[in-house]
């Protein structure tokens, strides 16, 4: 029986002004998210809030950077409001985690720093945003583009995190009494007890990448998890893929707005977000 893991990741940087008598580009910044707030995050949070009150098994798990949170704030507060509604909504059936991060999306935890000093410290100012914004603390965690070693592993896990998604590595799945791993397993970090759950990058790219040139329907897509072999299988994606990376012409929102149903049918399939893994493996 898979595990499945539907998780997000929603980031945009503060693009630095080419006048050298400025820092940030202001105008530009503006522009740009707006822009994506109206093809992607309005919409595709609207979409959300509605499937996952409209279906108590969907659950979704999402990374929201500082950066991203600042500019939202500025230049979009609807933004905010919406996922707001959206944390409501799932608030019942435990149906939206947010995962904390480092605060900038940021290279912190490759710094040469035994002790990772300016990684926690991002880390923590993230933690009190969510705080502020959205009344939550974070229980699990993801790293920049899911970047992972048992150095970073083991900060995460003194932090008191009690699970970290990482990409997947190819060195991770060796052979256990003559046989291979499975892709979709959960481990745990070496020297700590924090669990790790790696990125499905095959069935998350079959969407977040490949869908505007081979379309999958929804139908095939829950019939590929429901066959899935392992522990527990993560899919993640940019949150701008829904409309900004792939126009809504191309017949994202229809694939996600027909995905849960889809689910559905498998009964076989069982959805949890980051902690709950951690908890099922514990």
């Amino acid at each position: 029986m898979p595990i499945v893991t539907f998780y997000f990741q929603l980031h945009q940087p503060f693009r630095l002004s080419p006048d050298r008598d400025k820092f940030l580009w202001d105008d530009v910044n503006a522009e740009v998210f707006e822009k994506v707030s109206q093809k992607c995050y309005l919409p595709a949070v609207r979409l959300f809030t509605q499937l996952i009150e409209s279906y108590p098994e969907f659950k979704i798990t999402l990374s929201v950077s500082g950066t991203f949170l600042e500019q939202a704030l500025n230049y979009k507060p609807q933004v905010i409001e919406q996922l707001k509604e959206l944390l409501e909504v799932g608030k019942a059936n435990n149906q939206v985690e947010f995962l904390d991060e480092t605060y900038y999306h940021s290279l912190a935890g490759l710094f040469e720093d035994p002790h990772r000093q300016e990684f926690r410290r991002q880390v923590l100012s993230h933690k009190v945003r969510m705080k502020e914004i959205f009344a939550v603390t974070p229980s699990s965690f993801r790293n920049t583009e899911l970047m992972f070693n048992n150095e970073i592993a083991y900060v995460v896990a003194d932090m008191g995190y009690k699970a970290m998604l990482c990409e997947k590595r190819d060195d991770m799945f060796a052979r256990r009494n003559g046989k291979p791993i499975s892709p979709n397993a959960v481990f745990r970090a070496k020297d700590s007890n924090i669990i790790v759950i790696p990125r499905n990058r095959e069935l998350s790219d079959d969407v977040a990448f490949r869908f505007p040139h081979t379309p999958i329907s929804a139908d095939k897509y829950a019939s590929s998890i429901a066959k899935v072999d392992g522990e527990a299988v993560l899919l993640g994606y940019d949150f701008e893929h829904l409309g900004e990376h792939i126009w809504k012409d191309k017949g994202i929102f229809e694939f996600w707005n027909a995905l849960p149903k889809m689910l559905a049918k498998h009964s076989n399939i069982k959805m949890a977000n980051p902690t709950e893994v951690a908890e099922l493996f514990k």
